[in-house]
């Protein structure tokens, strides 16, 4: 009873809060890596880059949808694991968002010690600061797994094609950018990734990261209590 008090008294966010906080810190984020990726040590040559082609493609980056820039031709490994960072910062955000939107409308818990965490709040269904903290966790680490994993089995691809740090790098690349469905390669060509066209073993690893992040970890764990 007196764990059911307290957990009662834990300040409970609603949806739109959740939202309003995370657009403000995902919006600090993007513009410190637009200052950073408009100085030259981002940049192949030490030049700096047009920063409409650098807002594009960080705010693409964050999206998973386009950009003007290609991170094999015109970035720097600083500007290319800079170029990551907000794409995992972005699919991360995505899932987390996503995820805890549809506990609240459909008034879903991922185990039962945790529904205890859903209240109502001025007519609006919302969850306590403590249970969204832990859902975050189960998704970071569910995050974590499904890269790792990707990026050992990409990186063992690359290297036999290439030294070994340079595989490990193209394996969390194409790791991250899979699992986040952003598209972002570092062929230099602009053909994608069409040039591994005819490796099973990569297009296996890059379509299970793919589908892995677009189901995300609340249908996954709802597969694995149902056992259905």
């Amino acid at each position: 009873m007196a764990t059911q008090a307290a957990r009662r008294r834990r300040p409970a966010h609603s949806a739109r809060e959740n939202a309003v906080l995370f657009l403000g810190v995902s919006l600090a984020i993007l513009a410190g890596v637009v200052g950073l990726l408009s100085l030259p040590f981002a940049s192949r040559g030490d030049r700096r880059l047009p920063l409409d082609d650098v807002i594009l493609s960080v705010f693409g980056a964050f999206s998973g949808t386009y950009a003007t820039l290609d991170p094999e031709r015109d970035l720097s490994f600083a500007g290319q694991a800079l170029i990551l960072a907000v794409i995992q910062i972005g699919g991360l955000g995505f899932m987390v968002g996503t995820t805890l939107v549809l506990m609240i409308l459909r008034g879903l818990t991922p185990t039962p010690s945790l529904r205890a965490g859903l209240m109502i709040r001025d007519g609006s269904p919302a969850l306590s600061l403590s249970d969204a903290i832990d859902v975050s966790r189960r998704i970071l680490r569910f995050i974590l797994v499904s890269e790792t994993v990707g990026t050992v089995a990409l990186a063992a691809w690359f290297s036999a094609r290439m030294p070994l740090h340079e595989a490990i790098w193209q394996g969390a690349f194409y790791s991250v950018s899979s699992f986040c469905n952003a598209g972002f390669d570092l062929t230099g060509s602009g053909l994608s990734i069409v040039p591994y066209r005819g490796s099973v073993v990569f297009h296996a690893v890059v379509f299970a990261l793919v589908q892995l992040g677009a189901l995300s970890w609340l249908v996954f764990s709802d597969v694995w209590r149902r056992r259905r």
